[in-house]
């Protein structure tokens, strides 16, 4: 018995894709999980304005340029010029030497008292050989001379030494820092010369600030041409108006030996009244005694028969320490102190 086929003879294949496998090697890269960025709530508040504000020097940035140091001298053309240079060739000088490198302003000036002085050797001679600084020249006995001046480092040094050269050159206030301003009768002053006239005093106090600057070993005879006691005269009269006092330790040659010191000096001392030799090494017994009664008269001066009584001559007076004066001298520690202060800047003189 036939039954009926109800289903179609053929039925059309479905066609499955096939999915490749990876490929032998193939590793899986990590996925990177992004996370949203945390979103502040605006400030209630803005933030001030910095452009407007002056830097100080914790916020200026290190890779700021330094400014340069920079000095300039004025030259004051109305000062007394001395004996050894020559005031026409002042005039011709410019106004000041400067704004400019400490080394260049102080070779400048050096320069210029040079190229004025009667005698280029008389300025030149001054000095001794510097090292690393700038050069200057000076023409005499037919020759051309060159001397290189010491590394300036600061202006305090310029001020120092030009201070030192002019008053071996007798031609004190002829430089200042500070702009020449007219006077009436036609004279021309510093501003700051009367601040210059304090410090030129306040070197013999106030020494030891200077006593160990190695740069002054630049200068020959301008140090042992400066007579240290150029203020025993304000303490001679010390009682008198201050006028006086003021005119005493400027000029103190207008005064006696006998008041300049202010100590009633033996009639063995006043065998000697003039300075003995500048250079201690050739002093003898009695250049010593007559050194520490001018010295100190008050501190020193009593116990200056003691150096006659031990034969001590300049040699053996460099060689004194303060355990050797308090022992073999019988001076107190203020005494010896003070002697010892003396006999350093001796030694710190250039003969």
């Amino acid at each position: 018995m036939d039954f009926p086929n109800h289903y179609p003879e053929s039925l059309p294949l479905l066609k499955v894709p096939k999915k490749r496998g990876r490929k032998p090697g193939f590793k899986l890269k990590p996925r990177m999980v992004m996370t949203p960025l945390a979103i502040s709530p605006p400030s209630s508040t803005p933030e001030p304005d910095m452009s407007s504000i002056p830097q100080d020097a914790a916020t200026i940035p290190h890779s700021a340029t330094p400014q340069v140091l920079t000095v300039c001298i004025y030259i004051n053309k109305q000062a007394n010029t001395g004996p050894n240079l020559d005031r026409k060739k002042i005039q011709q000088l410019p106004d000041h030497f400067g704004p400019d490198r400490p080394s260049v302003v102080l070779q400048q000036a050096v320069q210029g008292c040079i190229d004025s002085a009667f005698q280029q050797k008389t300025v030149f001679t001054l000095l001794t050989q510097g090292y690393g600084g700038e050069k200057i020249s000076a023409t005499f006995d037919g020759k051309q001379h060159l001397l290189s001046l010491p590394v300036v480092n600061s202006i305090d040094y310029v001020l120092r030494f030009l201070k030192k050269l002019c008053r071996s050159l007798h031609c004190e206030n002829l430089f200042s820092d500070q702009p020449i301003s007219q006077r009436s009768g036609g004279s021309y002053q510093s501003d700051a010369e009367a601040s210059m006239t304090e410090n030129y005093h306040m070197d013999q106090s106030d020494s030891k600030r200077y006593s160990v600057d190695h740069g002054d070993s630049a200068f020959s005879a301008i140090s042992s041409s400066y007579t240290p006691k150029s203020s025993y005269g304000f303490r001679a009269l010390q009682h008198s108006s201050v006028s006086m006092c003021r005119q005493s330790s400027t000029s103190p040659n207008s005064f006696p030996d006998g008041n300049r010191t202010g100590y009633n000096v033996s009639p063995e001392s006043q065998e000697s009244k003039s300075p003995p030799n500048k250079d201690p090494t050739t002093w003898s017994v009695e250049d010593v005694v007559w050194f520490i009664r001018d010295a100190d008269p008050q501190a020193l001066g009593p116990h200056a028969d003691v150096f006659r009584k031990h034969e001590i001559d300049g040699n053996a007076l460099l060689l004194l320490k303060s355990d050797m004066i308090m022992k073999y001298l019988g001076l107190k520690l203020g005494p010896a102190l003070k002697l010892c202060f003396h006999i350093d800047k001796l030694k710190q003189m250039k003969f």
